[in-house]
């Protein structure tokens, strides 16, 4: 597994670049903004992780998630946690050969952007057409539920969400 921790001003990815977003609902919570812009330099930052593609890829974004529960709410965690994992099992388990990269960006103790990359040929998220007893595909429907926005960068399999508390 490589981590690589890029500071604030590293490496970003083009605003809304070929992004479909899915899904909004809620709004930013109502911080000062002199507070927020302190919180922000202190605790923006970005966090890239290479996993193998493995059985065991679940278990180490979860690791890495856990290795920011200093800069991020405590209370976000456990969200975060299942999110990733969700999104990861599913790289695994449907993207192509090689490893998936899950990079986190933290904006400040309550909100954070996380993005699955794999190498697989991309795909169009549907609604879950399965009966609720039947086991399986509840993934994005927790990312649905669970963040503020998500969405698909088009062209490609890379799945993110946005949670802003």
């Amino acid at each position: 597994m490589r981590v690589r921790v890029v500071p604030p001003g590293g490496i970003r990815a083009p605003a809304g670049a070929g992004e479909r977003v899915a899904f909004t609902k809620r709004a930013c919570g109502t911080v000062p903004a002199e507070t927020r812009r302190r919180l922000e330099f202190v605790r923006h930052m970005t966090l890239s992780v290479d996993i193998p593609r493995d059985p065991t890829a679940p278990a180490a974004a979860r690791r890495a998630v856990e290795g920011l529960a200093d800069r991020i709410d405590e209370s976000m965690v456990p969200d975060v946690k299942l999110l990733v994992s969700e999104l990861v099992s599913n790289s695994v388990k449907y993207g192509g050969d090689g490893q998936v990269t899950l990079q986190i960006t933290t904006r400040g103790p309550r909100r954070l952007r996380v993005e699955v990359i794999d190498k697989g040929a991309g795909f169009v998220p549907l609604a879950r057409d399965r009966p609720m007893t039947e086991a399986g595909g509840w993934g994005l429907h927790l990312v649905q539920t669970l963040s503020d926005r998500w969405g698909v960068r088009e062209g490609s399999t890379l799945v993110w969400f946005e949670i802003a508390r």
